[in-house]
């Protein structure tokens, strides 16, 4: 199955390329408008570390709401600057987010403590349920039903598919990122570049909920993802 949904990410990419990009300048903005903000004050205090980790997940669970609502929607199911609003949808989003990243760190971190293999099974376990667990975020970016539960149930015997779409293609897609210098020109380069990274990462996870819905059988009529 990882075949197609590298196949269907990259024709979604094509077909939705320009939508793609009116959807997301804004939110690309915002982000690193933050990321140069907070370079240029320094170090920061902890209440600013909180705001700025707030402000953070609000521009990117606009950014990336956008994203999946194209993909797996339509364009018409975002205004034509995308998602702009913050509303229940983006609060369940950033919710989850932090949900699964705090059961990844909480196993992980009991995890190390086992010794001499600690460290090797607790990055094996955080990428497992990072991969299964992140199809939750394109079901709520389209108000579709979808918990802790039946997202590990649905990713039941697809745990590699979900590696490679969700951990392994967006590492190596971004491993140039770690080779920039500190030039102007560099810099540039990067912004461009780890946007178009971040779409790609996004639209992915949107192609395998999508293939992995689809497949699995959906509950209802509406759940099923054209």
């Amino acid at each position: 199955m990882l075949k197609q949904i590298i196949n269907d990410t990259i024709n979604s990419l094509a077909d939705n390329s320009l939508t793609l990009i009116k959807v997301t300048v804004i939110p690309i903005i915002l982000m690193f408008g933050l990321e140069a903000l907070i370079i240029a004050n320094g170090v920061l205090e902890t209440y600013q570390l909180i705001l700025y980790q707030i402000a953070d997940s609000v521009i990117w669970a606009l950014f990336a709401i956008s994203i999946h609502r194209v993909i797996l929607l339509g364009d018409k199911s975002v205004g034509p600057l995308g998602n702009i609003r913050f509303k229940s949808r983006e609060l369940m989003y950033i919710v989850y987010g932090f949900l699964i990243a705090f059961i990844i760190g909480l196993i992980g971190m009991i995890l190390s403590f086992v010794p001499v293999l600690g460290f090797v099974a607790a990055v094996i376990v955080a990428t497992v349920i990072l991969s299964r667990l992140s199809v939750i975020l394109p079901a709520i970016a389209i108000d579709n039903d979808m918990g802790v539960a039946r997202a590990w149930n649905l990713t039941d015997g697809y745990t590699l598919t979900c590696f490679g779409s969700l951990v392994a293609l967006p590492v190596i897609l971004a491993f140039p990122l770690y080779f920039q210098d500190d030039t102007l020109y560099s810099s540039v380069v990067a912004v461009v570049y780890g946007s178009i990274v971040m779409i790609v990462s996004v639209t992915l996870l949107s192609n395998t909920y999508k293939n992995l819905i689809n497949i699995g059988g959906p509950r209802d009529e509406e759940e099923f993802i054209q």
